[in-house]
């Protein structure tokens, strides 16, 4: 769906989600930046400062909204939420997905302002986000959203999210694709109907298949690439890792893994979103160093002392 918004000053309509994402954006600065410290600051002063005001600017003229009635809806801190609407602020994506409530976004809008600031959609097949989108199609408000979230045993929204949890396989073994549950939430009268037809048990995809292809690809072996990414010491788990028999909360240790690998910015970016650990995202100075040095081809010690150098948390 279009989110167009007409320009008196250029005379013509503009498609807000025709603005490419931040993350795109963010990333193209920081691969032509002369140094690190250089594209965070094109990044924090010039990007953000006119991109996010831009688009909420555009986003909230076409609701016929003022930021404070949807800071006031969204259950935000006013400064705060004022901050996050004029860019001078990044917030969670919790609190973005309120705003979402805030100014009464469909799905396809929610979808399209995550999509633009590059904090990862909603996906049918997570518990939490499945009853999300649920509340949004059927245009609850942001505490109807909560109860539901709450009668579910879902952590509400503006907490700290909880560990995902996904729909998995029906009684013939067939594992549902997002699709075809984003097609059951637009069907589906009643949310508790659905969570009883699926089960609890969390949805894998083939791991082992995925990493086997990326090892394959460029020659490497398990072992070669669990001593590259610095996991000697954790060499058991970095296994499980690899073969899909164990996951890990921290994503850092599969960014460990694509670096070891040598893997693109864009395979590392399919690879955390093919595991459901959310892609770097460039606005937070963390994972724009971390960009910066995929991006450089930084070997783990080289991206190690950059986050160092940076005051910033090693991997």
């Amino acid at each position: 769906m279009k989110q167009q918004q007409y320009d008196e000053q250029n005379n013509q309509t503009v498609d807000v989600t025709a603005i490419p994402s931040l993350t795109l954006q963010a990333q193209s600065i920081l691969l032509d930046c002369e140094g690190f410290e250089q594209g965070v600051d094109v990044i924090r002063n010039q990007l953000l400062s006119y991109s996010v005001k831009e688009y909420f600017s555009r986003l909230l003229d076409n609701h016929g909204l003022q930021t404070s009635e949807v800071v006031r809806r969204a259950d935000l801190d006013k400064d705060y939420g004022r901050q996050m609407l004029k860019g001078e602020r990044l917030g969670r994506r919790d609190y973005y997905i309120q705003l979402a409530f805030g100014i009464g976004l469909t799905v396809e809008e929610t979808q399209s302002m995550l999509s633009f600031l590059g904090i990862g959609p909603l996906y049918a097949l997570r518990k939490r986000d499945a009853a999300i989108i649920y509340s949004l199609r059927n245009g609850y408000s942001l505490i109807d959203t909560q109860l539901l979230l709450d009668q579910h045993d879902l952590t509400p929204l503006g907490d700290s999210e909880d560990d995902w949890t996904d729909f998995a396989k029906g009684t013939d073994n067939n594992t549902f694709k997002t699709v075809d549950m984003e097609q059951k939430l637009k069907n589906v009268r009643d949310f508790d109907t659905l969570n009883e037809s699926m089960n609890d048990n969390t949805t894998r995809e083939n791991v082992n298949t995925y990493f086997a292809s990326l090892l394959e690809a460029r020659g490497l072996g398990r072992r070669q690439v669990i001593d590259l990414a610095g996991l000697s010491d954790k060499a058991n788990l970095a296994f499980q890792l690899l073969n899909g028999t164990r996951t890990a909360r921290n994503r850092d240790l599969y960014i460990r893994l694509a670096i070891a690998m040598k893997l693109s910015l864009d395979e590392t970016q399919s690879l955390l979103k093919f595991l459901k650990k959310g892609v770097l995202y460039p606005l937070k100075i963390r994972d724009a160093a971390l960009v910066y040095s995929i991006s450089h081809g930084y070997d783990i010690d080289a991206t190690q002392k950059l986050l160092s150098e940076n005051n910033l948390e090693p991997l």
